[in-house]
């Protein structure tokens, strides 16, 4: 949900309605800190177990699960822009598709860095952790020098991906005896660091674009802190009052994750087309409901058709 609001309200930024300033920026900067790193974690968690199966049943269940999804949504996002035409803040044709193999299309950079982690992992699986940590380190401290596009986030990212398998088996008892009161100073230090790295890149007199923390060496700890304050802060949730709309929704991630744009852009076009709404902030409210509804409803239909897997959401 985060990921469809903070898409929701840069999509905003990057139409012709005002969005107030510094407050776009930082609000974008803040969310995106952590929300893709958090990603990457998570998915490394599981890459053992999943390797552990084999690496025909490894590779093949990548192929389906990330691979397919990127071929297919390349091009229907891609149609989706076509037909927005100068609708969209990005218009683009489908002649775009020729080149994601090395330029991944709008949020499908994710699932590039991914596949890209999954069959780095399996040349990098029997190193002991911490020189499985140490090479993911260098990598992440190389790519700075490189400027290749693509490549310097796969390379960037991997290191969240490798503390996800350092933590696997780890992560969810560290979770569940961690009191309130540590995930509260989480969610300070998250704070602080985050405070920290917008006065110090992100201010108007430093930095004219939106930096990808991520990739930044000196900036992970602020990633890594905001990835444990949030989940510290689910588990809290999860223990007061487990939510079952919640858990359903964290279920169809990559429903939502792969058909956000479309709606949350519709959305925007529909209510500046039609209604002429300039209220910014109605926009990313609406914008972030949609972005989160219409997903799920075309899981639905998929499932309803038995065709989850052909849609790309696997299933759930």
């Amino acid at each position: 949900m985060l990921v469809v609001n903070v898409h929701s309200a840069a999509g905003v930024q990057g139409s012709t309605l005002p969005m107030p300033e510094p407050f776009g920026t930082y609000y974008y900067v803040g969310i995106t800190s952590f929300i893709m790193p958090m990603f990457f974690l998570l998915s490394g968690l599981f890459a053992r177990r999943s390797l552990d199966r084999g690496l025909w049943s490894y590779t093949r269940g990548k192929l389906w699960a990330i691979l397919y999804p990127y071929l297919l949504w390349s091009v229907v996002l891609a149609g989706a822009r076509s037909v927005l035409g100068a609708y969209a803040n990005q218009p683009m044709t489908l002649e775009r598709v020729a080149s994601i193999a090395w330029d991944p299309i709008q949020q499908l950079w994710f699932l590039y860095v991914l596949m890209f982690c999954f069959l780095l992992y399996v040349l990098l699986a029997r190193l002991p952790t911490w020189l499985h940590l140490a090479v993911a380190m260098a990598l992440q401290v190389a790519q700075t020098g490189f400027h290749l596009g693509i490549l310097d986030k796969c390379l960037g990212h991997y290191i969240y991906f490798a503390v996800g398998v350092a933590l696997a088996g780890k992560a969810a008892s560290i979770l569940e005896r961690m009191p309130p009161r540590q995930a509260l100073a989480l969610v300070g230090l998250f704070a602080v660091a985050c405070a920290h790295y917008m006065w110090m890149m992100v201010t108007p007199l430093r930095i004219e674009t939106h930096p990808v923390i991520g990739v930044y060496p000196q900036w992970t700890h602020v990633a890594l802190l905001g990835i444990f304050a949030t989940l510290a802060v689910g588990e809290m949730l999860d223990r007061w009052k487990p939510q079952a709309w919640l858990i359903y929704i964290g279920r169809l991630s990559m429903p939502i994750y792969l058909a956000h744009l479309i709606a949350t852009a519709g959305t925007r076009v529909v209510l500046l087309k039609f209604f002429d709404l300039q209220d910014v902030t109605l926009h990313i409210i609406l914008g972030t409901a949609a972005g989160v509804i219409f997903p799920i409803l075309l899981f639905r239909f998929s499932k309803r058709l038995g065709a989850e897997r052909w849609f790309g959401f696997g299933t759930a």
